[in-house]
């Protein structure tokens, strides 16, 4: 007599979980075999009938995402098992399956606009090159003490004096480095040298207009609008360096024409030709640029500065704008300390010639470091 048939106690199955899951039997066996997701479709009326039934496993969490509460507002959203959740969030189960993407494209953090060191004076200073010490001077003639006039035949030629004064110039060091080593440099995907030398170009050109700026800043000569800082037809003038009145006006163009007149009275000579030079913020140009754009409209030659957004030229000054040197008053570095002006204007330097000296005694240049035993590298500007 036959012995019955016994399963092993692994391949017992019941007949529930067979009816409810077909396709559990293949997906045990197969691990090439798609799971599908097992989700099921709500909205605020609860499921849809419209809406596939496909319902969770028993034993498996529903996981309810909070990213999900606006598109359950809408009228519907899905349920995700916690398993599905992990498979990309767990690099075991899934997240090993991509690798971070570098892009071949290295970019560079934006730059501001420096001017003020161009516009610096003394060319003999910038040039004066190794083995001439640490300052440098030059004289200043004064005009006469006593003016010439008219002659008698028997008196004596008069005579008189001048007086010479000295200003001088001092050479300070200015530089900087970047250090990295040579495993950086043997793994790195971009050549790293590049990089390294362009950052050290643009700190180099931004810290350099600083210094200039330091010095455009001694002028003894400040002006504000008077009346509290409102007028348009009166500027206030102090020659000790420091503004006694806070300006509560954009910069106009009639301010420009008070300027220009007040520099020309004072015997300032020119920049270049017979222009001074005007160095702002955009927004501070903002008003000008509006007057100005009234004015060109009506010739050939302005309406083509209107069309390339170009300041140009007005009353003799040649504006130019910079974005290097914070807004505001009171800064003594030209980067920090500042407080702004409540009317949301800013300060102008207006120069004539002879502005800052600059001494250059080894030019701007690139040197590497030295390497020693160890792996380091460095570029210093």
């Amino acid at each position: 007599m036959d012995a019955p048939l016994t399963l092993p106690k692994w391949l017992a199955l019941k007949p529930g979980e067979l009816l409810e899951y077909p396709s559990a039997w293949w997906r045990g066996q197969s691990a090439a075999k798609p799971r599908k997701r097992n989700v099921q479709r709500l909205s605020q009326k609860g499921v849809g009938a419209s809406a596939p039934k496909r319902l969770a496993r028993k034993r498996e969490d529903i996981v309810w995402s909070a990213s999900k509460d606006v598109a359950a507002g809408n009228g519907g959203v899905e349920l995700t098992t916690w398993r599905e959740h992990t498979r990309w969030a767990v690099n075991s189960l899934g997240g090993f399956f991509y690798s971070l993407n570098l892009s071949d494209e290295l970019r560079e953090a934006v730059q501001p606009m420096s001017r003020f060191r161009q516009f610096c004076d003394v060319k003999d200073a910038s040039m004066s090159g190794k083995g001439k010490g640490q300052t440098f001077t030059w004289d200043v003639v004064s005009d006469v003490a006593t003016a010439g006039g008219t002659l008698v035949e028997t008196n004596t030629m008069p005579e008189t004096q001048f007086t010479i004064t000295q200003a001088t110039l001092t050479v300070n060091e200015y530089g900087n480095s970047v250090p990295y080593s040579g495993k950086l440099e043997a793994l790195s995907k971009f050549e790293t040298r590049k990089p390294v030398m362009q950052a050290l170009r643009n700190d180099a050109v931004k810290v350099f207009d600083r210094a200039a700026w330091v010095q455009f800043n001694l002028t003894p000569l400040r002006v504000v609008p008077a009346t509290a800082g409102t007028s348009t037809t009166v500027l206030t003038l102090t020659t000790n360096g420091t503004a006694t009145a806070t300006n509560n006006l954009a910069f106009q163009k009639e301010h420009c024409k008070l300027v220009v007149d007040l520099m020309k009275e004072r015997n300032i000579p020119a920049y270049t030709n017979d222009d001074y030079v005007g160095i702002a913020w955009p927004s501070t140009l903002r008003r000008l640029k509006n007057d100005l754009e009234s004015i060109h409209q009506y010739t050939v030659p302005g309406i083509q500065l209107v069309f390339n957004a170009e300041i140009g030229r007005y009353e003799n000054v040649r504006f130019t704008e910079q974005t290097n040197i914070v807004k505001g008053y009171g800064t003594t570095d030209g980067v920090t300390g500042n407080t702004a002006w409540a009317s949301g204007g800013d300060w102008i330097f207006f120069a004539g010639e002879d502005t800052v000296a600059e001494g250059v005694v080894i030019p701007e240049e690139m040197r590497a470091k030295i390497p020693c035993n160890d792996s380091s590298f460095a570029v210093a500007a």
